[in-house]
């Protein structure tokens, strides 16, 4: 397979993934946790009452990271590189050049090395879900923020954003066997505006 078809063929994998995650799953008014705060709501509870169901609620809404919300970085074309070390069922380390782009505060970033993009990244921003993936050594492995993974911007400018990642125990599968791997991923994008 050439590399341009199989960076195609990453890319349309990972953008369906994200997808996924982002819009699948069930209407939130049908969750409990949303039932409980409107129950919470309409019944003119207590104020300890409606501050659960405001915890509730921000709970939902702030799936982000570990250490503090999903940086939201300016609209526009971003171009830098990425540093990814991935240890685990699979062990790696590698720098691959790329970019991305942000638009109404979703910023989706792609990487890849020059080796028939062998090894990737794509990094997808959203206050509706975020997540990361690598593919390494033909295993892709992924995981959602605020689950598995964290994020956060260390430099979040209009002109430079330094963006660090991780993710613990996500599960993955190899491309030439079909196998499962665990891995642990430790990352960190620095993109600028093209010149």
């Amino acid at each position: 397979m050439s590399t341009r078809r199989h960076l195609v063929s990453l890319l349309v994998v990972t953008a369906a993934c994200f997808v996924g995650a982002s819009c699948g799953g069930s209407d939130d008014s049908s969750s409990p946790t949303a039932s409980s705060a409107s129950a919470a709501a309409d019944s003119g509870s207590s104020d300890q009452g409606g501050a659960a169901a405001t915890e509730a609620q921000q709970s939902d809404t702030q799936k982000g990271s570990a250490s503090g919300d999903i940086p939201t970085l300016s609209d526009g074309a971003w171009e830098g590189t990425v540093h990814v070390k991935v240890s685990g069922d699979v062990d790696a380390t590698f720098d691959a050049p790329g970019g991305g782009i942000t638009q109404g505060g979703t910023s989706i970033m792609t990487f890849a090395s020059d080796e028939a993009a062998t090894k990737a990244s794509q990094i997808a921003l959203s206050p509706e879900g975020s997540s990361v993936f690598v593919t390494v050594d033909a295993v892709s492995v992924g995981g959602n923020v605020g689950e598995q993974c964290s994020v956060s911007a260390s430099t979040n400018s209009d002109a430079k954003a330094v963006v660090d990642f991780s993710c613990n125990g996500v599960e993955g599968v190899s491309t030439k066997d079909l196998k499962s791997h665990v891995v642990d991923i430790e990352g960190t994008f620095e993109v600028t505006r093209p010149a």
